[in-house]
């Protein structure tokens, strides 16, 4: 990999936003707060996967709260602006053809529940084995390919666990999970 990457302009802007609300901020209000600085929703292109790039950069929190819409009781993520990063965690996406390489080796088949394309309608996706929230990388060693719904159902998982980084390792604090909890590597026991 080249250098190290740097925030650009739109993800220098939307931390300031986030700045500004210290108790969290949904992912429609800073795209409204955007707007009123001037920011035409033609410039906002990408804006959920310029949020999810911050994490590179930043410390960002994410809190799922309660908030009445219309009447009615609806869930929200909440984003809260901790801090710059000392280190930048993680370099790029992963590339086309490592994701077709991660995809071909499954051979059609889910590596963590062992349904087929062919057998079973299912769709195949590349997920990280480790999270990249939990220092997690995009090295192949880290990456399978999983179903759409093993996939979902690791990502609902891993939020329920919060992680927290002491003296360079990471311990897991479990929070009440709201689904079954179900196997991290094909075949361990749940």
């Amino acid at each position: 990999m080249a250098g190290k990457s740097k925030p650009g302009k739109i993800h220098l802007r939307i931390v300031e936003v986030m700045k500004r609300f210290p108790d969290g901020i949904s992912g429609g209000q800073i795209r409204h707060e955007l707007e009123k600085e001037g920011l035409e929703p033609s410039e906002q292109t990408h804006l959920d996967r310029r949020k999810r790039d911050l994490k590179k950069w930043f410390v960002i929190k994410k809190e799922v709260a309660t908030t009445v819409v219309d009447g009615k009781n609806r869930k929200v993520t909440l984003y809260n602006y901790a801090g710059v990063r000392r280190k930048v965690v993680d370099e790029g996406q992963i590339g086309l053809k490592e994701r077709a390489e991660v995809i071909h080796s499954a051979r059609g088949r889910c590596q963590m529940c062992g349904k087929s394309v062919e057998k079973h309608g299912i769709t195949l996706v590349v997920d990280h084995k480790k999270p990249r929230d939990w220092a997690g990388t995009n090295d192949r060693e880290n990456l399978w390919a999983i179903c759409e719904r093993c996939s979902a159902g690791r990502k609902t998982y891993f939020s329920s666990v919060r992680v927290e980084r002491s003296a360079g390792s990471f311990t897991r604090a479990w929070l009440p999970a709201p689904c079954r909890i179900m196997p991290l590597i094909p075949g361990s026991p749940s």
